[in-house]
């Protein structure tokens, strides 16, 4: 079963037209938004697997085991490694941005990899002007 994240990157993939052999993915990391919404798809695993829980202003890990998911278990490795007594201002939003730039991207791939899902495809072209 793919995660969130893993949904949401072959979501947002380009649509290539109907060849079954075309490469899926094909999204520039700089995309507007892609870390931050692939940073918040896990962030809703985690919670639907039970792992952190959150109320309008904050977040907290309420079981640190290891889901056995590639793209979400580094990011709860590093929620578990957040000071317990965060400061006041620390809420979801810092969160956010703290793990923004934490990587999502390249795991939900690399976990699309493993999985058969996509592959990756290296392509030369020659421009003649």
């Amino acid at each position: 079963m793919l995660t969130i994240a893993e949904e949401f990157l072959l979501m947002t993939a380009s649509d290539l037209g109907d060849d079954a052999s075309a490469p899926v993915i094909d999204l520039p990391k700089s995309r507007l938004g892609i870390e931050a919404a692939l940073t918040g798809a896990v962030l809703m695993e985690l919670a639907l697997r039970d792992r952190i829980e959150t109320d309008l202003e904050r977040l907290w890990v309420v079981n640190a085991s290891p889901t056995g998911e590639t793209s979400a278990d580094p990011l709860l490795a590093a929620l578990v490694a957040l000071p317990a007594a965060a400061p006041p201002g620390c809420g979801i939003t810092d969160i956010l941005l703290k793990f923004r730039e934490s990587g999502v991207y390249d795991l939900a791939i690399r976990s699309l990899k493993a999985r058969g899902v996509v592959r990756e495809e290296t392509t030369r072209i020659l421009w003649v002007i």
